[in-house]
């Protein structure tokens, strides 16, 4: 009897007794699950004017807006029975919070949630037909981001200054903000009786 040992890879094998030989056997290795790969899509809140934006590559951190939805696709390298997110929040061990992914196909699970609150870790845990856990990803982070207060300033005139009521004085302001501005009004009041 012959024990073939740390077989990595795929072979073909023959028995050969003295002028006997067997048919070509072929020893297919399986590859173990593992997560290769995330495809995040952010759904960016109506105010922003942002188009949906989606990010793939292999890791599973996420930051968006507060109010962002997000769906979630978890690409396997091989079929699986059932795909968890276990999550808490940022630091926690364990992870308290189970939510199951939804099959898309054979390989590819997906969730979908909006990103609010306080940061949160996660990781995906995959499982086979018995419920026996046979692959998890590592732990990530989703933070949500606050949208800054918008920036307006007087650009001209740089001061108060007086003026004659005939005369007339060019305005300037600029306006900045992280998702931009549509639209700024410039609201004023001629008090009465000074010139």
């Amino acid at each position: 009897a012959e024990t073939l040992q740390n077989v990595e890879r795929d072979h073909e094998y023959q028995v050969v007794l003295n002028r006997t030989e067997s048919p070509v056997w072929r020893i297919s290795v399986n590859e173990p699950p593992r997560i290769v790969g995330f495809e995040i899509t952010y759904f960016y809140p109506d105010y922003t004017g942002r188009e949906a934006e989606t990010v793939t590559g292999g890791g599973g951190d996420m930051a968006a807006l507060t109010g962002t939805k997000v769906r979630l696709k978890v690409l396997t390298n091989r079929r699986m029975e059932a795909a968890a997110m276990l999550s808490g929040p940022a630091g926690a061990d364990p992870l308290d919070h189970s939510d199951a992914l939804e099959a898309v196909d054979e390989t590819n699970w997906e969730s979908r949630f909006s990103i609010e609150g306080s940061p949160r870790d996660y990781k995906v845990v995959l499982r086979d037909a018995s419920g026996g856990l046979r692959a998890e990803s590592q732990r990530f982070r989703i933070e949500a981001m606050s949208d800054r207060v918008p920036v307006v300033r007087l650009v001209v005139p740089e001061k108060d200054i007086p003026i004659p009521e005939e005369m007339h004085v060019g305005v300037e302001t600029l306006g900045l903000d992280d998702f931009g501005l549509k639209f700024l009004d410039l609201v004023y009041e001629i008090k009465e009786g000074t010139a």
